[in-house]
């Protein structure tokens, strides 16, 4: 059985260690949490055995995972000379690699992105990578040019629902990514929900065939 420290040797090796305190007045044993105020002032517990393993304070230990691993300098370098991209760097701080960061493309459009996106090759405004932004008369043509009547007057994102009549006079309800992906009039396509009645109303009469 391993000899118990004393409060004291446990108290001087605490406090050689930087400038860490000890403030629990009473040592137990090793796997006891100790209170403890690190060089910072955080006040935190932890046990010997894992204080003489070398564990930092957690409050510490987390600030360290905060801060960024590149600074605003090696950032702006890799974008703007590394990347080859010809893009520049407009954002004045980097505070780490999900952060937005305000980019100036070689079409002078500013976009935002965050640093990961950038390196995996997202390093070019919408315009240039293919991406339409979408405004009502953009919408109102494309819509048109699919023989469809766009009925509602305003256009926000293209998950909201649009109200529309199709080439057989339906009037539906359609999101325009929808409308981008294919789908149609529910009722031209045979998808049509059906009431209780119409339901009751085509059993009856199935039966009545069978008799």
């Amino acid at each position: 059985m391993p000899k118990k420290h004393s409060y004291e040797f446990v108290k001087s090796v605490i406090e050689n260690r930087g400038k860490y305190r000890l403030i629990s007045k009473e040592y137990i044993d090793a796997r006891t949490k100790l209170e403890i105020i690190c060089p910072n002032d955080h006040t935190f517990y932890m046990t010997f055995d894992n204080f003489k393993k070398g564990c930092d304070c957690k409050y510490c230990a987390n600030d360290k995972r905060k801060k960024p691993f590149l600074s605003h300098q090696q950032v702006k370098h890799y974008i703007e000379f590394e990347s080859n991209s010809n893009c520049l760097l407009l954002s004045k701080e980097y505070t780490g690699v999900t952060q937005k960061l305000k980019i100036k493309c070689p079409c002078n459009n500013i976009f935002t992105t965050d640093f990961h996106n950038f390196k995996l090759g997202k390093n070019r405004c919408n315009e240039c990578n293919g991406i339409t932004n979408w405004n009502y008369v953009m919408v109102k043509e494309f819509v048109n040019a699919q023989e469809y009547d766009l009925i509602s007057e305003n256009y926000t994102k293209s998950i909201d629902k649009l109200s529309m009549q199709c080439p057989n006079g339906h009037i539906i309800d359609l999101s325009f990514y929808d409308f981008k992906r294919g789908n149609r009039c529910a009722k031209c396509a045979g998808n049509k929900k059906h009431t209780i009645e119409e339901v009751a109303e085509f059993i009856v009469e199935r039966e009545s065939n069978y008799k």
